[in-house]
């Protein structure tokens, strides 16, 4: 795919609050309402997991506000695991690398199979050039929330197949 800018295009006022209202905004307002039951039930060793994207360090072309909204979670995973620290409730991230999602939507200028085909080429240098299995996810995601992760807090866990080396 060649290099094309959307920004000027579709960086709106409308999509900036929609994108950073699901990746941001929405982590926020969770973490709050479960800390605030967690501390109010004397809920001890509790674990808020966030899910970013390689996109929060790197540059994904076409699809700025989604690594900037990215970006954001991922300082505030560091923020809330420091804040939340004495009442005992860890934080983590998880950030991904690719999987087939409906991101391609996001963008009006990159079809589906056009999006794909990027994504391939652009993992195919990783050291598992694949799509990541939503159920490797989910693993580490359990496993961050499990007591075998008592001490893992503040964490970004890049699950990428090799692709930021």
């Amino acid at each position: 795919m060649r290099h094309r800018s959307i920004f000027l295009v579709c960086c709106c006022r409308g999509l900036f609050f929609s994108i950073f209202g699901v990746n941001f905004k929405a982590a926020l307002n969770v973490a709050k309402l479960f800390t605030k039951g967690v501390i109010e039930n004397g809920i001890v060793g509790a674990s808020i997991v966030n899910v970013s994207s390689v996109g929060d360090s790197r540059v994904l072309p076409g699809i700025l506000l989604y690594c900037c909204s990215k970006a954001a979670l991922k300082m505030l995973t560091k923020c809330l695991a420091y804040e939340l620290g004495p009442h005992e409730i860890r934080v983590n991230c998880i950030s991904l690398t690719a999987m087939l999602t409906n991101i391609f939507k996001c963008n009006p200028l990159i079809s589906k199979n056009e999006y794909e085909a990027t994504m391939l080429a652009r993992i195919a240098d990783s050291v598992f050039p694949k799509f990541l299995d939503t159920s490797e996810a989910s693993d580490m995601i359990l496993y961050l929330c499990s007591s075998k992760a008592a001490m893992i807090t503040g964490q970004d866990i890049v699950i990428d197949g090799g692709y930021k080396l």
